[in-house]
């Protein structure tokens, strides 16, 4: 058989140090803002500013935009923490559930029960 006839397909044995090494070189590639950049988490909004000295920032909760329900979630990812034993929030996507309405939502910050604005 001559060379030109043989099946260049042969299977390629993939090895773990090998995907960890593509996904170095991705990652580095994506850092350089070379090629096309994959979609990043959206992050979670802005922390509410410090309260005064003395005062006690108010307390929110978030609703759904449609009925007002406060049983919602928002996707996220965790990172386990080896030195603190637990699971710790990474990011928060912008992807939210309402469990009264049952659908994809919105969510509304909005001031906690029982909190008067100062």
């Amino acid at each position: 058989m001559a060379a030109d006839e043989q099946n260049s397909e042969t299977p390629t044995t993939v090895t773990r140090r090998a995907v960890l090494g593509a996904g170095a070189a991705a990652t580095a590639l994506a850092a350089s803002g070379a090629g096309v950049a994959a979609a990043e988490p959206t992050p979670a909004p802005p922390d509410p500013p410090l309260p005064e000295p003395g005062r006690e920032s108010p307390r929110v909760d978030y609703v759904c935009e449609r009925c007002g329900g406060n049983s919602v979630t928002r996707d996220a990812w965790a990172e386990w923490d080896v030195e603190a034993q637990e699971w710790v929030l990474g990011a928060a996507f912008d992807y939210a559930y309402c469990h009264d309405c049952q659908e994809e939502t919105r969510l509304e910050e909005v001031q906690a029960a029982g909190e008067t604005s100062g």
